[in-house]
């Protein structure tokens, strides 16, 4: 690869942007970053700069946080080895609600678009702990999260964490709540709190792709959904993805 080494000098060294941010900005990891500026000359002693965030905001006690961590255990990727959370999402509004998120941790990463996906990428070995204390951990087609941990929290919390899973990968067509992912455990958890919530029966099903796959569901009777979804999107109406949550009230 290379780089115009003028502009890495005014950005690094005049500007004062951190390694983390010049990665970003050219699509590689930070450590090959620094390669290239030590590279140049460019590199200042002992500066292996990451993502600089606030990781006292990541907390299950804080609304907003457990709304991020329902998108991230459905739409997050979780470097374990290179201490990243990277979430990436397409919805309409998706990209101011990823920018709030990024003001409310104080990251000092951008919200980057890839085609017409919105990424918002955080180092931080503090996040990846916090998200394991419920369960949230490893890849996606095996992700699941605590029923106990979730049920323990504040009901806001709970409301907003299960508004991210929704927002991730959770739809509504015809009045009807339906999540389908390839993680049979993250399906009996909804499925556990959902039945803990209202009082209801359900249980798992199966449905198939356009490739004969089976995946696991929950899919919501019209009744319940609504009364789940009226309940979900109490408060913090600048942390949804609007285009569900016209679906949702065209559903009323």
């Amino acid at each position: 690869m290379d780089f115009d080494v003028e502009y890495l000098k005014r950005r690094y060294l005049e500007q004062g942007k951190s390694i983390q941010h010049l990665a970003d900005e050219f699509g590689i990891s930070s450590k090959l970053m620094y390669y290239y500026l030590h590279k140049y000359g460019l590199a200042v002693k002992g500066t292996t700069s990451t993502t600089k965030v606030d990781d006292s905001k990541f907390n299950f006690l804080d609304p907003i946080f457990c709304y991020y961590a329902g998108l991230v255990i459905t739409d997050g990727h979780l470097d374990e080895k290179n201490n990243r959370v990277s979430l990436r999402v397409c919805n309409d509004g998706s990209y101011e609600v990823l920018k709030r998120l990024r003001r409310h941790f104080k990251a000092s990463s951008n919200v980057r678009v890839y085609g017409s996906s919105n990424d918002l990428t955080i180092h931080s070995r503090t996040l990846l702990e916090v998200l394991s204390q419920a369960g949230i951990s490893g890849p996606k087609n095996t992700r699941l999260f605590f029923v106990p941990f979730i049920e323990n929290l504040p009901e806001q919390n709970q409301r907003m964490f299960f508004r991210g899973i929704l927002d991730g990968d959770g739809n509504i067509h015809n009045s009807r709540f339906r999540i389908a992912m390839k993680s049979q455990g993250m399906i009996e958890a909804i499925v556990d709190f959902v039945n803990h919530l209202l009082g209801s029966k359900y249980s798992m099903s199966y449905g198939t792709n356009s490739s004969k796959m089976l995946y696991p569901k929950l899919e919501m009777r019209k009744g319940d959904s609504l009364e789940f979804l009226d309940w979900l999107y109490i408060g913090y109406k600048y942390y949804r993805f609007e285009d569900k949550f016209q679906v949702f009230l065209l559903s009323k």
